[in-house]
Protein backbone atom coordinates (compact mmCIF):
# COMPACT_ATOMS: atom_id res chain seq x y z
CA UNK A 1 0.00 0.00 0.00
CA UNK A 2 1.36 3.38 -0.74
CA UNK A 3 2.13 5.69 1.46
CA UNK A 4 0.88 8.87 -0.37
CA UNK A 5 -2.48 10.59 0.44
CA UNK A 6 -4.71 10.61 -2.43
CA UNK A 7 -4.04 13.86 -4.47
CA UNK A 8 -7.20 15.42 -5.96
CA UNK A 9 -7.71 15.83 -9.96
CA UNK A 10 -5.32 19.42 -10.06
CA UNK A 11 -2.39 17.58 -8.29
CA UNK A 12 -2.75 14.30 -10.08
CA UNK A 13 -2.89 16.12 -13.49
CA UNK A 14 0.80 17.76 -12.04
CA UNK A 15 2.31 14.48 -11.13
CA UNK A 16 1.27 13.10 -14.99
CA UNK A 17 2.74 15.99 -16.53
CA UNK A 18 5.88 15.71 -14.43
CA UNK A 19 6.33 11.88 -15.28
CA UNK A 20 5.93 12.85 -18.86
CA UNK A 21 8.33 15.59 -19.27
CA UNK A 22 11.04 13.22 -17.34
CA UNK A 23 10.20 10.43 -19.65
CA UNK A 24 10.87 12.81 -22.33
CA UNK A 25 14.39 13.54 -21.40
CA UNK A 26 15.61 10.59 -19.55
CA UNK A 27 13.75 7.61 -21.32
CA UNK A 28 13.29 8.99 -24.83
CA UNK A 29 15.81 11.78 -24.80
CA UNK A 30 14.16 14.44 -26.47
CA UNK A 31 14.73 18.17 -25.40
CA UNK A 32 11.49 18.99 -25.39
CA UNK A 33 8.21 18.01 -24.00
CA UNK A 34 5.31 19.85 -26.05
CA UNK A 35 2.68 18.42 -23.42
CA UNK A 36 0.67 20.81 -21.26
CA UNK A 37 -0.57 20.16 -18.25
CA UNK A 38 -4.21 20.93 -19.35
CA UNK A 39 -3.19 18.91 -22.50
CA UNK A 40 -2.67 16.19 -19.78
CA UNK A 41 -6.45 17.39 -18.26
CA UNK A 42 -7.65 16.67 -21.71
CA UNK A 43 -6.44 13.28 -22.50
CA UNK A 44 -8.28 12.29 -19.25
CA UNK A 45 -11.23 13.85 -20.26
CA UNK A 46 -10.91 12.40 -24.16
CA UNK A 47 -10.43 8.76 -22.26
CA UNK A 48 -13.17 9.29 -20.04
CA UNK A 49 -11.18 8.61 -17.15
CA UNK A 50 -10.70 10.49 -13.45
CA UNK A 51 -7.38 12.38 -13.22
CA UNK A 52 -5.28 10.12 -11.36
CA UNK A 53 -1.78 10.10 -10.49
CA UNK A 54 -1.72 6.19 -10.85
CA UNK A 55 -1.74 6.65 -14.85
CA UNK A 56 1.61 8.18 -16.92
CA UNK A 57 1.61 10.01 -20.25
CA UNK A 58 3.73 7.99 -22.67
CA UNK A 59 4.37 9.07 -26.77
CA UNK A 60 2.40 7.22 -29.47
CA UNK A 61 5.73 7.42 -32.04
CA UNK A 62 8.78 7.43 -29.48
CA UNK A 63 10.81 9.42 -32.04
CA UNK A 64 8.80 12.69 -31.67
CA UNK A 65 8.07 15.06 -28.87
CA UNK A 66 5.18 14.11 -26.53
CA UNK A 67 2.63 16.30 -27.51
CA UNK A 68 -1.46 16.29 -26.82
CA UNK A 69 -1.57 14.54 -30.54
CA UNK A 70 1.10 12.11 -29.80
CA UNK A 71 0.07 11.19 -26.00
CA UNK A 72 -1.31 8.33 -24.38
CA UNK A 73 -2.61 7.29 -20.80
CA UNK A 74 -1.16 4.02 -19.65
CA UNK A 75 -1.08 2.91 -16.06
CA UNK A 76 2.50 2.59 -13.99
CA UNK A 77 2.44 -1.06 -14.48
CA UNK A 78 2.19 -0.62 -18.51
CA UNK A 79 4.44 2.13 -18.57
CA UNK A 80 7.45 -0.46 -16.98
CA UNK A 81 6.23 -2.55 -20.19
CA UNK A 82 6.93 -0.24 -22.56
CA UNK A 83 9.79 1.98 -21.29
CA UNK A 84 11.71 -1.46 -20.93
CA UNK A 85 10.47 -2.37 -24.89
CA UNK A 86 11.88 1.19 -25.15
CA UNK A 87 14.90 0.78 -23.74
CA UNK A 88 15.93 -2.71 -25.20
CA UNK A 89 15.21 -1.44 -28.40
CA UNK A 90 18.23 -0.74 -30.94
CA UNK A 91 18.59 2.77 -31.69
CA UNK A 92 15.68 4.57 -33.12
CA UNK A 93 13.59 0.82 -33.65
CA UNK A 94 10.31 1.48 -32.43
CA UNK A 95 8.46 -1.13 -33.65
CA UNK A 96 8.67 -3.35 -30.78
CA UNK A 97 7.32 -0.30 -28.35
CA UNK A 98 4.84 0.53 -30.80
CA UNK A 99 3.47 -3.05 -30.74
CA UNK A 100 3.08 -3.48 -26.97
CA UNK A 101 0.79 -0.22 -27.38
CA UNK A 102 -0.96 -1.77 -30.42
CA UNK A 103 -1.90 -4.95 -27.87
CA UNK A 104 -2.65 -2.39 -24.86
CA UNK A 105 -5.24 -0.50 -27.33
CA UNK A 106 -6.50 -4.06 -28.11
CA UNK A 107 -7.07 -5.06 -25.04
CA UNK A 108 -8.73 -1.93 -24.00
CA UNK A 109 -11.13 -2.05 -26.76
CA UNK A 110 -11.73 -5.69 -26.08
CA UNK A 111 -12.70 -4.66 -22.57
CA UNK A 112 -14.92 -2.25 -22.93
CA UNK A 113 -17.21 -4.45 -25.59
Amino acid sequence: MSRRKACGPKRAVARVWHAAYMDARAVFHKKRADLSQEDVAKLFADDAVEPSAEFRALPINPDEAISQDNAILVSKGERRSLVREWTSAEEGDAARYRGVLLELARRRDDSVE
